[in-house]
């Protein structure tokens, strides 16, 4: 019975010692023999999961190192018969902080620990490494061994950001001053690349603990792989050499055997610090007064000053005494107003005079500037010492001085033993110097020394010139507009300024070239000025008239010798009037109808500046042929035109006055006009949607706050944008990860005008965290884009690299047909290039039509959004539905018209000018094809030909043909390449004549537009005359354009008139069109010039 209870309390013992071995294995980190506890703390914000695409890859490369190191945890035996043993936890962290596992005993919970790895999920928001950091000391204070000396940390991590940074956990130098203070060690990894070293370097709680340790690498580094072993296995044998050292020595050894002979003396300890400063002491007793030293000597001479500022300016000289009024001279009588003369020739320079006799000496001049300073002279021999006066009377000792502040108490030190009783204080320090006796009188004067060679100070120089202006700084950033002054009070007119003495008369200047411009007409006279102040005395009169004839005298007395020359007579009476002379050449063309229009247009149009006042200074011109509703120029009609070409910007009886002109086919004009009126872009809606994820950086961010502004700024003073109430609005929305958006709307009851609107988007501040824009712009439809009539522009600033894994909702959300989407990706803080896939999905690129499409830009940093060019593109592209004038000048067809433009195609045009010449024909052909038509039924047709030497011409007959479609047309304009060949217009016209014959029919109007210069290869002008009169007769109506100077201008009249003999000038104005060169062609409304006058016929 007792052998059975024995029994029985032996196996309760056993159960129990067994129950104990399972808590011992599970709680391993407490009772192990040499534990080491190990915490990784891994980096998944949005600068590491994002960065790599597929997004999570690089946290994915992070969890292999992680996975890799805990597989290279292995115990180890020391041969201080100690074992090493392992426990490892990990947690991750962005701006939030989740413990993957706390420490767990090592090889048992290795499958287990890794699994947790590898089941993460990036945060992909914002960086809050001090927050981790501290975490991770708390896992492993709480649950770790009892030895603080085996406990470390390994951080993973990237470094950003490295401004802006937000630390709500104290800060990173905070979290790693706990951890030197815990004995914890730090090792810094970085993830490369584009790691951040600063940071990574503030992490590490010793040097030796960063190194070049590199955690991930994404191919750009063909070690990575070795690279990433090594660091794994540095830092597993930094652990393993320090654990050795704490756990193999004295105080964790178990005894072992008598001790062994005493070692060596070690080594001098490390010097302590020093210790906290004392209290101040008290103050000694004051010292008695010193003795009086002896007389100084006479110091050397002080250097020379610098020199002074220039002086104000002297005051003004007082005006001098007025002259006596001069003698009144006598009037001349006005004699008759002579012709005006021809400008003379240019006169040829003159000889040079003879050199006149030597002028008298000039006065003396300036003083010259001073010279330089003289070397020094020698040294001369020092003078005897004088004898020392007598000492002077003892001083009164100085007060003492006050006692010193008590300084503040230190902090409370550890008691340390009593130490033996200090010694006797020292003196204290001395007092200070007391007040200087009286000085005692002069001694004697000793002997004079030998003078010494040096000069007096010279006297002082005359100022010098001022220097030159410093260089002009760079302009500085335009300042937010300010509100509208007063209006100051008008000055009172200044006194009337003297009249200045007339000038030489210059020599005639050399021709300019010729001018281009319409014949004016003359002047409105001047009215009669007021009278002058009396003249001088006139100089002596002329001969009076010639007297009645004498009678004849007797002759004289013949001589041989020659008289001498009389005297020259007087002027003789005007004669009679001459025939009147031949009329002159007939004068240039006046404006057409299409250019009026350009001009009036040009001036009432709000696209420009529209001048108040138009005199005869300003705007003489003539004006015709007239409108269809004008026969015949008249004043009264003039405002008429004005009304139907400007009816919003010039109405009519708004002081629109018109001169009137002389003859029938001219008018002079004086217009004096209203301020034009604005030309309003908008109203609008402006929307604003700014990335403010980590990856953009502070920095960048700014920058993109100044761009918001700049941009709201210009549409105020240049597209004149009223950002008010019932007017245009603006809005601006900032966002990062989820549910993390901000924005700043002008309808905000506490936002009262765009100016508080612009304070409240520069104090946004960065966010720093994740990057979900389809969650912001979603944000910004709900809350931002009311239903309203206005024009809707959204642009989104992004780095085009949204976290779509997370965030679910489609980036098309804002595209819609009543607002365009601009998407500007620009570079990040990485220098990665903005996602160009996101940004055109977030313009609505590629989408159903359904309203405005949408524009995708990429730059390739911030600044280039303050670049004035892209600015001034922005604020076009919002206003780019402003409604402006078009003073385009209206075409319509009465009839059938089959017309063709023939190309000039030989050597002497040029490939570049052929390519305008085609350009030139692409708007012609659009002008007709777009025209209007009296009756629908009639069709107007073109066709374009190309040709140069005999028998070329492109494209040839059977693919010749008449087109009504504009892009088949072009197409085929496109198409034709230079034949760069001779030039044969004869050819030309018979080939155009041939395709008229067979392919228009005898109702069209049959019109031929035919580009030369008037030079054929071997044509005479009764050639070209015959093929000219051959088209003529098959109903073809020939209009010439001719480029440049170089022309043959009788051959240009016969293609124009097909005639030799005579020439029709009004004809030919109506069918020939001149241009100085091939770029002319573009400019202004030529081309409608053409196209009208061709319409009509």
């Amino acid at each position: 019975m007792r052998l059975a209870g024995l029994l029985l309390f032996l196996l309760l013992q056993a159960c129990w010692v067994a129950a104990q071995d399972v808590q011992v294995v599970s709680k391993a980190i407490t009772f192990q023999d040499c534990p080491v506890d190990l915490f990784f703390v891994l980096d998944t914000s949005e600068s590491v999961a994002l960065r790599l695409k597929p997004y999570g890859a690089l946290v994915d490369k992070v969890k292999g190192f992680t996975k890799r190191f805990i597989d290279n945890l292995r115990d180890r035996y020391y041969r201080c018969d100690r074992n090493l043993v392992w426990n490892a936890g990990a947690l991750h962290y962005s701006d939030e902080v989740e413990i993957i596992r706390g420490l767990t005993r090592m090889p048992a919970g290795r499958d287990e620990l890794k699994a947790s790895v590898d089941a993460i999920k990036y945060f992909g928001k914002g960086t809050y490494t001090d927050c981790a950091i501290k975490k991770g000391l708390e896992e492993l204070l709480v649950g770790g061994s009892h030895l603080k000396e085996n406990k470390y940390l390994i951080v993973v991590t990237d470094g950003h950001p490295l401004e802006g940074y937000k630390e709500p956990c104290g800060g990173l130098e905070d979290a790693v001053n706990e951890a030197k203070h815990l004995g914890i060690k730090v090792f810094s990894v970085a993830i490369t690349p584009d790691h951040l070293e600063p940071r990574l370097s503030i992490i590490a709680t010793d040097h030796t603990y960063r190194r070049n340790f590199t955690a991930a690498d994404w191919g750009q580094n063909p070690d990575a792989e070795e690279t990433i072993t090594q660091t794994i296995e540095t830092i597993a044998d930094m652990i393993k050499n320090n654990v050795e050292q704490v756990c193999c020595s004295f105080e964790c050894q178990a005894a072992r055997g008598p001790p062994g002979p005493h070692g060596d003396p070690g080594y001098e300890g490390e010097r302590g610090k020093p210790g906290l400063p004392g209290e101040k002491g008290e103050a000694g007793e004051p010292g008695r007064p010193g003795d009086l030293g002896p007389v100084g000597y006479q110091g050397m001479k002080g250097e020379k000053g610098s020199r002074g500022e220039k002086g104000s300016r002297g005051p003004k000289g007082y005006k001098g005494e007025k002259g006596k009024r001069g003698i009144d001279g006598v009037d001349g009588m006005k004699g008759e107003t002579g012709y005006p003369g021809l400008p003379g020739c240019k006169g040829s320079p003159g000889f040079d005079g003879i050199h006149g006799p030597p002028g008298p000496k000039g006065d003396a001049g300036a003083f010259g500037l001073k010279g330089e300073k003289g070397e020094a002279g020698a040294i001369g021999e020092p003078g005897r010492p004088g004898s020392s006066g007598p000492p002077g009377d003892e001083g009164e000792p100085g007060d003492p001085g006050p006692p010193g502040e008590k300084g503040e108490a230190g902090d409370e030190g550890n008691a340390g033993p009593d130490g033996p009783p200090g010694e006797r204080g020292g003196p204290g320090e001395r007092g200070l110097r007391g007040t200087p006796g009286v000085r005692g009188p002069r001694g004697d004067p000793g002997e004079a020394g030998p003078q010494g060679d040096q000069g007096r100070e010279g006297p002082v120089g005359v100022p010098g010139d001022p220097g030159e202006a410093g260089p002009i700084g760079p302009k500085g950033y335009r300042g937010d507009e300010g509100p509208p002054g007063s209006e100051g009070l008008r000055g009172a007119p200044g006194p009337a300024g003297p009249p200045g003495d007339p000038g030489l008369m210059g020599e005639r200047g050399e021709d300019g070239p010729p001018g281009n411009g319409t014949e004016g007409f003359p002047g409105f006279p001047g009215y009669p000025g007021s009278r002058g102040p009396p003249g001088l005395n006139g100089t002596k009169g002329y001969p009076g008239l010639k007297g009645d004839e004498g009678e004849a005298g007797d002759p004289g007395e013949d001589n041989n010798d020659i008289s001498p020359r009389g005297a020259k007579g007087a002027k003789g009476y005007r004669g009679p009037e001459g025939p009147q002379g031949p009329p002159g050449h007939v004068g240039p063309p006046g404006p057409d109808e299409c250019e009026i229009l350009d001009i009036i247009m040009k001036m009432c149009s709000c696209c420009g500046e529209c001048p108040r006042t138009l005199g005869p200074s300003h705007w003489q011109m003539p004006l015709g042929p007239w409108p269809a509703w004008a026969e015949a120029p008249s004043p009264v009609l003039f405002p008429q035109l004005l009304k139907e070409c400007c009816p919003v910007h010039c109405p009519q009886g708004s002081g629109v006055g018109v001169g009137g002109g002389t003859g029938s086919s001219s008018l002079g004009l004086r217009l004096t006009l209203p301020p034009p009126a604005e030309c309003k872009c908008g109203p609008i809606d402006i929307l604003f949607v700014l990335d403010s994820s980590e990856s953009i950086g502070l920095q960048n961010f700014e920058i993109a706050k100044d761009f918001i502004i700049k941009v709201i700024d210009r549409l105020s003073r240049d597209e004149l944008v009223k950002f008010e109430p019932g007017q245009s609005h603006a809005g601006v929305v900032q966002y990062s990860h989820n549910q993390m958006q901000e924005h700043v709307d002008l309808r905000s009851p506490n936002i009262r005008n765009a100016q508080e609107f612009k304070e409240a988007v520069k104090k946004l501040q960065w966010m720093a965290g994740g990057t979900f824009t389809g969650e912001a712009l979603q944000y910004t439809r709900d809350r931002l884009l009311p239903p309203t009539q206005n024009n809707r522009i959204a642009l989104v600033i992004t780095d085009g690299r949204s976290d779509t894994q997370r965030d679910t909702t489609p980036l098309s959300v804002l595209c819609g047909p009543n607002i365009q989407v601009v998407s500007v990706g620009i570079r990040d803080v990485f220098g990665f290039v903005a996602g160009s896939d996101q940004l055109n999905v977030i313009s609505c690129q590629g989408l159903s039509p359904q309203g405005r499409p949408g524009i995708s830009l990429v730059k390739e940093n911030y600044a280039e959004l303050l670049e004035d060019a892209f600015l001034k593109n922005i604020t076009a592209q919002i206003c780019i539905d402003k409604k402006c004038p078009d003073y385009t000048c209206p075409i319509t067809f009465s009839s059938p018209a089959d017309i063709t433009i023939m190309l000039d195609g030989s050597a002497s045009v040029g490939s570049h000018n052929f390519e305008v010449t085609k350009r030139f024909a692409k708007r012609l052909a659009e002008r007709f094809l777009s025209a209007g038509r009296e009756d629908p039924t009639a069709d107007v047709r073109v066709a374009v030909v190309q040709y140069s030497g005999p028998g070329q011409q492109r494209p040839g007959r059977p693919a010749l043909q008449f087109l009504q479609n504009y892009t088949v047309l072009a197409s085929t304009v496109d198409s034709m390449d230079f034949f760069n060949d001779a030039t044969d217009v004869n050819n030309a016209l018979s080939f155009v004549t041939r395709f008229y014959r067979e392919a228009s029919s005898g109702a069209a109007k049959k019109r031929v537009l035919l580009f030369s210069d008037g030079n054929s290869q071997g044509a005479t002008a009764a050639a070209i005359e015959k093929a000219v009169q051959e088209a003529q007769r098959v109903g073809i109506e020939i209009f010439v354009v001719v480029v440049g100077r170089q022309v043959n201008e009788p051959h240009i009249r016969v293609l124009v008139t097909g005639k030799t003999a005579e020439y029709d000038v009004a004809f030919g104005e109506r069918h020939l069109f001149r241009v100085p060169d091939y770029q002319a062609l573009l400019r202004g409304v030529f081309y409608q010039t053409v196209s009208r006058k061709v319409a009509l016929g």
